[in-house]
């Protein structure tokens, strides 16, 4: 969301969505190269790992369709130095977090971070 608002949101996590396949098929070869990179598993409902106080957690690009109602064909690829991926826009983001917050997992791990999101995403918006 940073790199959409470019505001320096001071993030404890970084959330990625991958194709289903890396988590259901090619989950040892991820976790395999997280290993390498220095990260180390430390959540597996999660998919997260940390290294230095940065967590990473992965989850499945398809499910966003079906959590927050956003085509995979409506995310807009960027390209940045050779690396192709997509890239919420802040009313996607917007999606994302309103069913987010009211997530009972999230709510308890997150200590509501989620509305504060969906605050500053609605006064950019100006909603």
């Amino acid at each position: 969301m940073e790199q959409v608002t470019k505001i320096n949101l001071h993030p404890e996590d970084i959330d990625i969505l991958i194709p289903q396949v890396f988590i259901d098929d090619r989950w040892e070869d991820l976790k395999g190269l997280m290993n390498e990179l220095g990260y180390k598993l430390v959540d597996l409902r999660e998919h997260q790992f940390s290294k230095n106080k940065v967590n990473i957690a992965f989850a499945k690009i398809e499910e966003l369709e079906e959590f927050a109602g956003i085509e995979l064909k409506d995310i807009q690829t960027k390209i940045i130095h050779d690396t192709e991926y997509k890239l919420l826009n802040l009313v996607q983001y917007l999606q994302v977090y309103r069913k987010s917050s009211i997530d009972g997992y999230r709510k308890v791990k997150k200590n509501n971070k989620d509305i504060e999101k969906i605050n500053l995403i609605e006064s950019i918006l100006g909603t």
